[in-house]
């Protein structure tokens, strides 16, 4: 509490910085992840599964059972592949920390469905397809354990009634949720069995349904040109996974094996080494994966292992985004390897000694979902890696921006630091992704001509003097930064808008003309848009379309002649002027004085009168020279002058007719003979080079006794 300098109180209260209430949450859909890349597996609202039911436990279930820290298995038990399913959800606002929150799936009788949800994740990984927003969260579903049923159609019943699918709603445990448009369909073909599929990331070699004798295990080795034998692996960290979901799993490691190698952190199907192959004589050893797939077959696969002399594990550097230019020279980054660095460790100086060669090869993530060597059909070839002198950054870079690159997908190179016998040190990936520009990206607006989404196309023309009125043509390359050389080996097509009214009952296309309306780099310096000469106006001759905001649309933009933007549409608004009709004339000091006593004739010149573009640049209206040019500034076509009333005073210099070297620079006033002082308009016209005429009043005073 605290008082104001009235005395009155207030109490002081601290707002959150950040959001704390949902607004909105959206189901995008199952997604899984992979080496950084997210797909999502089954859209929208509607999930797919399938399952086993357990009518009862066999020998190999009870025996199962009887291990330490497994998943119980029961007689009437559903083994599920909602088990371990990820949800993407989208959360509103983009900022709010969705980890905070709970959630469950609840029917609209408020009854869960009989899947339990984790806390959410942020997702940072990247996204195989498109989605809009932010405020990306997955959340990981398990099936609830405990639950058992009569018969399998009890459990289908949690998802269904009378034959209809139940709808389910994704709730926050304070009350938001979504609609309730979620459900659950069996799908028979859904795999329920399962394989170990991977190690590190990479295909399982070696893999086996029997224990492998202590000769035969230290017969393996790996060969070129062969399928391997066994899986080679680094220092630290080893994860082995599955071809699909499984109940669950966990590894038999012999003691043996666990001192020999310094084996730690075993946890379901991962591990640490943390010694290498110079400790210790033995150089092979194995590892029983021992799991229970979603069919209920309870299996053991015994996994072969060869380590590395590797001084690190695998490094994987931030991922870069290449958005293509039409510049080649642009198409590449730099980044740091002082990951790498950071963990080899303490063993950089052994490393040092020991890298002989590296080895740069190219990889593409299909669609598969796995990562596969360079070839024609994925062009991870058109990418080009290298390392400076000091091994201390690697540099990518595109061979040629006209060889198509997936742009939905990721790509990576792989580095292998090797020792002279060949064997693999360490490992650094590199993930790529490539991007093509935003339109406006391609088609940037040039400052100073675009002011709040128009161009202003002041036209640029030498009048045709003592002839006609040049065509009102602007370049409109000049409305945009370099564009010729953005656009490099690119086309597009470009039309005035056919929709919109822009007067009257005009469009754009009644208005205008483009001269050329499917483009290339090579048109772009001829590029025009000219006003057609329509409904003119009396007073200054402007066409109907003159200073008008004109849409233009540019469709069919084919990227280098390679990457389509589909139905993509970038469009402007463009407004054709004169610089010289946008302007004024205007007296110095707001009159011309003239003297009574000049009987003679006064000259009225630069002195007097000036002519100021639309931007105050100034020029002179006066001619200052003969014929032909007659005026410096190149847009005027004639000047003339004219009183607004001969009793006061009278010019002798109108039209274009500059012949008299007497004339040249001014215009002589002859005034009358008066009683007193006396102001009068003088009749300005200046018509430009575009037939356009600029009239203006430009007082002048008549002045007495002098």
């Amino acid at each position: 509490m605290a008082a104001d300098k009235a005395g009155s109180s207030y109490t002081t209260v601290k707002l959150p910085k950040t959001p704390v209430v949902i607004t909105e949450i959206e189901v995008l859909g199952l997604v899984e992840s992979e080496d950084g890349v997210a797909s999502i597996v089954t859209e929208g609202n509607k999930f797919q599964y399938n399952y086993t039911f357990i009518e009862a436990l066999t020998d190999a279930h009870k025996k199962w059972n009887k291990e330490e820290g497994v998943k119980k298995l029961a007689a009437g038990q559903v083994l599920s592949t909602l088990e371990k399913s990820n949800f993407l959800v989208r959360v509103a606002p983009a900022k709010l920390d969705a980890s905070k929150f709970t959630f469950s799936l609840v029917n609209s009788k408020l009854a869960e469905a009989p899947v339990a949800l984790d806390t959410p994740v942020a997702c940072n990984d990247l996204l195989a397809r498109a989605i809009s927003g932010n405020g990306l969260w997955t959340i990981a579903a398990t099936a609830k354990e405990g639950l058992t049923y009569d018969k399998a159609a009890d459990y289908e019943n949690e998802f269904k009634k009378g034959g209809k699918a139940i709808l389910f709603a994704l709730q926050e445990k304070d009350g938001f949720a979504t609609l309730y448009d979620l459900s659950f369909e069996k799908k028979n073909d859904m795999e329920l069995t399962a394989k170990v599929d991977k190690v590190n990331a990479e295909s399982v070699s070696g893999s086996q349904n029997s224990e492998y004798g202590k000769t035969e295990l230290q017969a393996l080795k790996n060969e070129a040109g062969q399928s391997k034998k066994l899986n080679e692996i680094s220092l630290g960290d080893v994860a082995i996974t599955f071809d699909n979901a499984v109940y669950d799993a966990h590894l038999h490691i012999d003691n043996a094996t666990i001192q020999r190698w310094g084996i730690t952190n075993v946890n379901g199907t991962s591990f640490t080494v943390n010694k290498r192959p110079d400790d210790v004589t033995v150089a092979n050893f194995q590892v029983q994966v021992h799991y229970v797939t979603l069919k209920g077959e309870v299996k053991s696969e015994y996994i072969p292992f060869k380590v590395g002399k590797s001084y690190a594990n695998v490094t994987t550097l931030a991922s870069k985004n290449i958005e293509i230019s039409a510049t080649n020279a642009n198409n590449k980054f730099e980044n740091s390897l002082d990951p790498m660095y950071t963990n080899l460790g303490d063993n950089v100086d052994l490393w040092k000694a020991d890298v002989d060669e590296l080895v740069i090869t190219y990889e593409y993530f299909n669609a598969d979902g796995k990562w596969v060597a360079a070839d024609g059909t994925n062009n991870a070839g058109n990418i080009k890696a290298e390392l400076d002198e000091k091994t201390s950054k690697v540099t990518v870079s595109m061979v040629s921006n006209t060889t198509k690159m997936d742009l939905t997908k990721s790509y990576r190179v792989k580095i292998n630091f090797e020792d002279v016998n060949g064997e693999v040190l360490n490992t650094v990936y590199q993930p790529i992704t490539f991007s093509i520009p935003a339109m406006s990206h391609i088609f940037v607006q040039q400052p100073g001509v675009f002011v709040d989404g128009v161009a202003y196309a002041y036209m640029d023309a030498k009048a045709n003097r003592g002839g006609n009125a040049v065509a009102a043509s602007y370049n409109v390359k000049g409305a945009f930064v370099d564009l010729a050389n953005k656009l490099g080996t690119s086309t597009f097509k470009a039309n005035l808008d056919a929709e919109t009214k822009i007067v009257d009952d005009y469009r754009s296309e009644g208005l205008a003309d483009l001269n050329d309306t499917e483009l290339a780099k090579d048109d772009i310096a001829t590029w025009t848009i000219t006003l057609k000469d329509v409904e003119k106006s009396e007073i200054n001759g402007t066409q109907k379309g003159y200073g008008k905001e004109l849409i233009v649309n540019i469709t069919n933009v084919k990227y280098l002649n390679v990457y389509d933007y589909k139905d993509e549409v970038y469009t402007f608004k463009i407004s054709v002027l004169s610089p010289i009709l946008e302007g004024k004339v205007t007296a110095i000091g707001g009159e011309v004085i003239v003297p009574a006593t000049k009987q003679d004739g006064y000259k009225v010149n630069d002195s007097h009168i000036k002519g100021y573009t639309y931007n105050n640049e100034v020029y002179s209206i006066f001619s200052d020279a003969k014929a032909p040019e007659y005026w410096k500034r190149k847009e005027i076509n004639s000047v003339n002058f004219a009183t607004g009333n001969e009793n006061v005073f009278t010019c002798d210099a109108t039209g274009s007719d500059y012949v008299d070297a007497k004339n040249l620079g001014s215009v002589t006033v002859y005034p009358k003979n008066l009683k007193e002082t006396t102001s009068e308009n003088m009749t300005v016209t200046v018509k430009d080079a575009w037939g356009y005429t600029l009239t203006q009043k430009v007082k002048v005073t008549v002045k007495v006794g002098e």
